[in-house]
Parts: C-alpha cells; structure tokens; sequence
C-alpha cells in the first residue's frame, strides 16, 4: 500500500483495544514521553480550557444570531455534500470510508479527544530514522474498535499491508504497515498511542507501568520553557521546539559553515522556543518563551535589550484598533549580519560588494545611517472616523541623529 495511505491512517487506526468509558487524561504524554523530544505540540482539551471557552468572545462570535445565519446556509450545503451525491460524483462520506475506512462524521467523532505529537527523530541521512509519536485520547472505546474494523478492511481492500501483534509488558501491540515503513500502536489510561519505532512505544508501555518514571514533563529545560507560557496550564494549545537538542543531533548533517552562521547570529545560543494559547477571559491570551543559554551576540542580544519607554504613548487614540511598541537597533542588526556572512568568505565578499555598491550610489556609510535611527517603534492602527473598512494607520519611529 502506498506510503501516504499509511500515513493518513496513522492518526484512526487502532485495533481491538478496551477503553475505559471516562476522559482520557489531556497530558498523559507529557508524564509517558522520553525527554529529548525535538518538536512536542499538545492539545490538552482539558475541562479547564473547556470552562473558558465558555466565558470567551469566540464562543459568543460563534453563537452570535449574525453569524449564525452568515454559516447555517454553508452548514446545510456541506452536510448535503457530506451525505448526498453531487452531480456524478458520490457523497463525501462515500468516499472517505472508501480511502479511509471512515465517513468524514466518524473522523469528526473520534477526534475530540486530547492530541498531542512529538518528534525524536528524522531522516536527515541514514544516521537519522524517523521516530515519531501521536497520541489520540477518546473514552469512546466502542468507537475506536468500530473504527478499527473500517480502516483494517479499508487497508485489506486497498492491497493489503502486513499486520500482527505481539506482547510487551503484559500489554498488546498492534503493527501493520511495510516493510519500509510501519507503523506500532497500543491504548494507555484511555489514549491510543502511535508511533513509528517498535522500540519507542515499548518505552512508552514500561513508563506507564513505572509511576517513578521521570517523563519529558519533568525534563528541565522542557519544564523551564512550559512553566513561561503554561503557568495555569489552563492552555489549550502548547508547542515546544527543543534547538539545543536539534543543533546537538544534526550537527554533522549541518555543517560547519551553517553552524558558524547560527553562532554569529546567536541561533546556537536559544536553547528552545515555546508557544501557547489559552483563554483569559473574554480574549485568548498568546504567550511566547526564548530560553537562551546567552545573550550577548546576534538576535538575542538585540531581543534582550528590552523596549524602551515609548515617547509617543500619549499619540495613541483611545480608541485605537492596535498598537504595538518595540525595540529594534537596526546598527546592532547590520552587525550581526556582517559577522554571520564571515563564516563563509565568498558570502563576507559578495555581502561587502553590496554594501560598497550601495554606499557609492547614495553617497553615505550604511552603518552611520542606520545607527542614526533611533531603537523605539511604534504602531498605532484605527478605523477612520468618517466611516470606511480600511483602517488608518501610522508608525513612529524615534531617530538618535535627525
């Protein structure tokens, strides 16, 4: 069977497995997973999420009757779509449990559930394999075994991939897949655990067994990046992307001149990024996290200087549709470029010529012109007081030497 097929049933196969009828939990991952993932997102889909987004504004712009009656008409065309054929072509649902084994409702059904995906690995040279987990929570074990027996024919049906079981601590896992490409599955506290390495999930099984066992949720730097944009794990969306550890396992597949880039522009010096989404109230509240191991070279030193005090604060409207302040010295950014290109000479030479070229037409040194632009920028957006759907809108920029 063709790889992509594979890979589109990796997130709805399961076999027969029992689950229990209660919520799975939303960060069983995070307690189960090896430290040292280079990517992890999660979609918790916890009741404290759940509780507000009962209190948001996206939820009263979703119920709100003007929007209501803008969707219903496109909501009665896709569920006709959905269940009705369409000029000659049959309904959707049709053919969907014909690649998949499932109807597009029994997808929507089974996915809603906690979600979460990490990656440790990838086939950057035949060093690397890939190592990926997915991790779907659903209580619904009645549903996830129907859907089991739809994907299991629909795979039949299609050529056929080989397919087995075998023991692991007192557990069942499930395979199928080729040979080149295979995919282990098995069901933990109510969640339904994928991955592509037999012994990844054997991990996973013997973590879940040892209530001792120090996942990636107690990894520091993991736990350091979640606790800045997580601190009421009220978060609906979370995303980790741990660099230290991709610049350690890739260097070779890197290197030497990319790396010398990454140096010179401070790359090298953030250790992870990290996101997250939740509710506040009314609004969604957007956190962002740099954990850097230093801050004195390239982007981090320019991001670690701060934002100075804004002098046109008092310019912005009251009523203002945005505004946003920051603190950028374009002279500190030049820089930083000019070291990153002299990791490569023939980059250093062409960056140089073009700098040279520049200078000679307009008459003025690049650097002492952008030095002489101050570090505080503003923006300030709002819609025209004579009516209109286009917002006005005018940036401040402080100058060092006018």
């Amino acid at each position: 069977m063709r790889r992509f097929v594979l890979s589109a049933l990796l997130a709805i196969v399961a076999g027969p497995l029992a689950l229990a009828q209660q919520p799975p939990d939303p960060f069983l991952a995070e307690r189960l997973l090896d430290p040292g993932a280079l990517f992890f997102v999660s979609l918790p889909r916890s009741a404290a999420a759940a509780e507000d987004y009962a209190k948001s504004n996206l939820r009263a712009l979703a119920e709100h009757p003007e929007i209501r009656a803008f969707l219903e008409p496109f909501e009665a065309w896709f569920r006709r779509r959905r269940t009705q054929p369409f000029a000659d072509q049959p309904p959707w649902n049709e053919i969907s449990r014909h690649m998949t084994g499932l109807t597009l409702d029994e997808m929507g059904d089974l996915l809603q559930g906690p979600v979460s995906f990490a990656a440790y690995d990838v086939p950057a040279s035949q060093e690397h394999t890939l190592d990926l987990v997915l991790t779907l929570g659903n209580a619904d074990g009645a549903a996830l075994q129907k859907a089991a027996e739809h994907v299991k024919e629909a795979i039949r049906n299609q050529g056929g991939a080989a397919e087995g079981s075998f023991q692991h601590g007192g557990a069942t896992i499930y395979e199928f897949g080729s040979q080149q490409f295979r995919i282990f599955y098995t069901c933990i506290q109510g969640t339904i655990v994928f991955a592509t390495r037999q012994n990844r999930i054997e991990k996973i099984l013997d973590a879940a067994a040892n209530p001792a066992f120090a996942g990636l949720g107690a990894d520091p730097a993991f736990k350091a990046a979640r606790a800045r944009v997580t601190p009421e794990n009220r978060h609906f969306m979370f995303l980790h992307l741990n660099l230290a550890q991709v610049f350690k396992q890739f260097r070779r597949e890197m290197g030497d001149a990319a790396l010398k880039v990454m140096e010179a522009l401070g790359v090298s010096d953030i250790a992870s990024i990290a996101a997250s989404m939740s509710y506040d109230g009314p609004f969604i509240r957007e956190r962002y996290a740099l954990l850097t191991t230093r801050q004195d070279r390239g982007i981090p030193k320019i991001l670690a200087g701060g934002a100075p005090k804004d002098p046109h604060a008092a310019l912005v409207p009251a009523g203002a549709l945005s505004y946003s302040h920051f603190g950028l010295n374009l002279a500190e950014l030049f820089d930083s470029i000019l070291s990153a290109c002299k990791a490569d000479p023939n980059l250093e030479r062409e960056f140089k010529s073009v700098i040279e070229e520049i200078e000679g037409r307009m008459g003025l040194r690049v650097r002492d012109a952008l030095a002489s632009v101050g570090s505080s920028w503003t923006a300030v957006s709002w819609m025209p007081e004579g009516g209109g759907m286009v917002p006005d809108a005018i940036y401040l920029i402080s100058l060092n030497d006018p």
